[in-house]
């Protein structure tokens, strides 16, 4: 995969980040962003978008596809001497907190109510490049992928509560349905991480043929599909940890993908655009253009009522939407510098 290397640079350097570009599809609305500083507005199911080089968080509102916030995340750009890089996002299963992990030192918490950053978490010294989240179902316990490790974080005291060493370059993570176990992809080793969430121990690993990038957990928990970073996907049985099917596709670079709710869809970003996998057979049953200024797209997420899948753009600083029922782009949302991670909730008014 031509970002594999980039992806751990872009933690820790201003000139590297995940690039995607919206186009294509009918009646596609370009939306500029809106510098409020209110509480968001609207349905109360928004999009959070982390900005990598403006140290920031856009609140995006999916009624209306304004970005009605622009929150600060630890150290803005250019100054002090560890500019912060947000980069992963999680939003808490009550809607009440967003977790922002920052690509040098910390986890940010944010309340969503009042979109106020209310503690930063220090993860480790420089270097550590907290990245991607997932939380547990109950909402107690914040996992982050670092340079060489998992954090877990306890949310009611919002502090470490334990750290999983388990060497270079784990990437992606996802709980299952009953908040058991964890899976970490792996950009060093062929093999993905288990980990029992109950001692915070690797209870096991996966071999895989080739290393492993993005990765998703189907609704109910069943099946884990995991992208090679170039032309293929896997699908793994979370009962059993077995490995079920390889999947070619007549794509590259396979990066980030996200999971319908309904769970018949896998919509996986690559090299221009965006497949769309129907899981029951693995087969691609459409594909959504998306220029991409000869980078990779990063950062996908779906509605919950599976209507409208997000797609951020770091290279022309856009976040896409893409109508699921029509498989095109429908709207095209500004974001200030570098969008890259995106999360989905309904917000508490």
């Amino acid at each position: 995969m031509k970002s594999t290397a980039k992806v751990f640079l872009a933690l820790v350097s201003p000139f590297c980040g995940f690039m995607l570009v919206s186009c294509g599809g009918a009646s596609v609305k370009n939306i500029s962003a809106a510098s409020a500083n209110s509480p968001s507005a609207g349905s109360g199911l928004v999009a959070f978008v982390t900005n990598a080089q403006n140290a920031s968080l856009s609140v995006i509102d999916t009624e209306t596809n304004n970005v009605t916030n622009s929150v600060q995340v630890g150290m803005p750009w250019p100054d002090g001497p560890n500019p912060s890089y947000p980069s992963g996002v999680a939003i808490t299963p009550d809607g009440t907190r967003a977790y922002i992990a920052d690509g040098d030192t910390s986890v940010w918490v944010m309340n969503t109510a009042t979109n106020k950053i209310v503690t930063g978490i220090v993860i480790g010294p420089a270097g550590t490049a907290p990245f991607q989240l997932a939380v547990t179902p109950n909402g107690k316990t914040v996992y982050v992928t670092t340079y060489d490790s998992v954090v877990a974080i306890d949310t009611a005291t919002d502090s470490v509560a334990g750290t999983i060493s388990l060497g270079k370059y784990p990437y992606g993570i996802v709980i299952t349905s009953d908040g058991a176990r964890a899976y970490v992809s792996n950009q060093d080793g062929k093999y993905i991480w288990v980990i029992d969430t109950k001692t915070n121990t690797v209870a096991a690993t996966i071999q895989t043929p080739k290393l492993t990038f993005g990765i998703a957990i189907s609704p109910y928990g069943g099946r884990l599909y995991v992208t090679d970073g170039d032309t293929g996907f896997l699908v793994v049985d979370t009962k059993t940890n077995a490995l079920l099917a390889t999947v070619p596709t007549q794509e590259g670079d396979l990066g980030c993908l996200a999971i319908s709710p309904d769970g018949r869809r896998a919509y996986i970003a690559v090299f221009d655009g965006l497949l769309v996998i129907d899981t029951s057979t693995n087969n691609t049953v459409a594909k959504v253009p998306i220029f991409n200024d000869y980078e990779n797209l990063l950062g996908v997420a779906v509605t919950p009522d599976g209507s409208d899948v997000y797609v951020t753009s770091g290279n022309t600083n856009t976040i896409s939407v893409i109508a699921t029922a029509t498989n095109s782009v429908v709207a095209n949302v500004n974001s200030p510098v570098t969008p890259n991670g995106v999360a989905i909730s309904s917000v508490p008014r």
